[in-house]
């Protein structure tokens, strides 16, 4: 799911890289929580939410 990569000239350096199937994973549970959101609150709860985290 994620890739670890070190840097040639410092290899204390790391990079971490999500993989297309880490970002397929991410997208599917991203659905699964929308979904489950949307199935148990009403639209104006949901804006409501979203204008307490803007």
């Amino acid at each position: 799911m994620v890739e670890r990569q070190t840097d040639t000239k410092d290899k204390r350096s790391v990079g971490i890289f999500l993989l297309k199937e880490g970002e397929q994973l991410i997208q599917e549970m991203r659905m699964l929580i929308n979904n489950s959101i949307q199935s148990r609150m009403s639209e104006k709860d949901i804006q409501n939410i979203k204008r307490l985290v803007e």
